[in-house]
């Protein structure tokens, strides 16, 4: 490939930094819901129905060549069924997280999710990178 000018040439490496981001902020969702998964299957529940909404929360925010970012999100449908909070807004991860739910053990959902993605996705990002013809080391 030739380019015309500098401008032309960090044009097109930025849109397959674009690209490689993507593709790992995607990845990074799935490995959040890898994490909610290994939650899922620890236990089961008694005194809720599991609807398996938990595992749409992971969503890309952003993902670029400056970035990628991704959440929990709260969908806003969840609602504490016992205790002073009944009937109140609840989002469900978050007393998953801090061991208040339905009586168990805290989650790591969250700290895991992090350091697997640390783990993974500086790799997978050169390897996007290197798939797409960047000769990088």
């Amino acid at each position: 490939m030739e380019f015309g000018s500098i401008a032309e040439m960090e044009s097109y490496a930025k849109s397959l930094m674009n690209i490689s981001a993507m593709i790992c902020a995607e990845e990074m969702v799935e490995i959040m819901k890898e994490q909610i998964q290994d939650a899922y299957n620890s236990y089961r529940p008694s005194i809720y129905v599991r609807t398996g909404d938990l595992l749409e929360t992971p969503q890309v925010v952003s993902a670029s060549s400056d970035g990628m970012e991704t959440e929990f999100e709260d969908n806003g449908h969840w609602f504490s069924l016992v205790g002073k909070t009944a009937g109140q807004h609840f989002f469900a991860l978050e007393g998953l997280e801090g061991g208040h739910t339905w009586g168990r053990g805290a989650t790591q959902i969250y700290d895991f999710s992090v350091s697997e993605c640390q783990s993974k996705i500086p790799d997978l990002y050169i390897e996007q990178l290197r798939r797409m013809g960047v000769p990088i080391r």
